[in-house]
């Protein structure tokens, strides 16, 4: 006598088991993906644009209508163009130390053949060529480099044409960071005195954070760097009296 199955037992098709089959594939190799991405380590983050908006100098102009700022904000319809002669510079004040990895210079037609990207802590005589090259190309030079600084410029000593030197941008990449992990030692040499001050908690009756002084707070006196600095507000602090005071906790021992 010939018995029917219940669908339960009954055998699955070749059909139902390659189906089956690759859904359970497909299944573990999802789970695969998944597990090797939270093993993979995180992707760096892309340098931040630190030029943008910033206070910015040049040697010279060509008339009001090409200031040195409109290389640095972000508009690619507005330049800077300088005189008619070489040398000729570009500067711009990041308001902090920073570790600049990438220049970007979005040339107008008048260009530079010869010219270097230089770093400074100061802004004033103290330059540190981080590129040179004597045949610039023009157009957009995406620049590869490895500084540190406040203040970054490009220094241009030889024009490709009869005009002076034009930049449609001037972009400068790189990270801020923390400050300093390590402090200054604070154990005094024979005859000398202990360093109190540093990274103590500050308050000063205004300061200043625009940009003319990006973030100039009352911290950056007792950081113990010297390219950082507390100023009082141009808007209610460039006034007497104005004063700062640090809190140097419990004594020391």
């Amino acid at each position: 006598m010939n018995r029917t199955l219940p669908p339960s037992l009954t055998p699955l098709s070749r059909a139902g088991r390659g189906s089956r089959l690759a859904a359970l594939g497909s299944a573990l190799l999802l789970l695969l993906g998944a597990y090797l991405a939270i093993l993979a380590p995180p992707a760096d983050a892309a340098d931040a644009l630190l030029s943008q908006g910033r206070p910015v100098t040049a040697s010279s102009t060509e008339s009001v209508a090409f200031p040195a700022s409109a290389a640095v904000d972000g508009n690619a319809g507005t330049r800077w163009s300088s005189a008619f002669s070489d040398p000729q510079w570009l500067r711009v004040d990041l308001g902090v130390s920073a570790t600049v990895s990438r220049v970007v210079l979005r040339w107008e037609a008048a260009y530079a053949r010869a010219f270097t990207i230089e770093t400074s802590p100061t802004g004033t005589d103290t330059w540190t060529t981080i590129h040179t090259t004597t045949a610039g190309t023009g157009g957009v030079q995406d620049l590869a480099v490895t500084g540190t600084g406040r203040f970054v410029r490009v220094n241009t000593t030889q024009r490709a044409t009869q005009y002076g030197v034009s930049l449609w941008e001037f972009e400068v990449y790189g990270s801020t960071g923390p400050p300093p992990t390590t402090p200054p030692p604070t154990t005094p040499p024979p005859g000398g005195a202990t360093l109190l001050s540093y990274a103590k908690p500050a308050v000063a009756s205004t300061s200043q954070n625009d940009g003319a002084c990006f973030g100039c707070t009352p911290d950056k006196a007792f950081d113990h760097d010297p390219a950082s600095r507390w100023a009082t507000s141009p808007t209610n602090g460039w006034v007497d009296p104005g004063w700062i005071y640090v809190d140097l906790g419990a004594p020391p021992p």
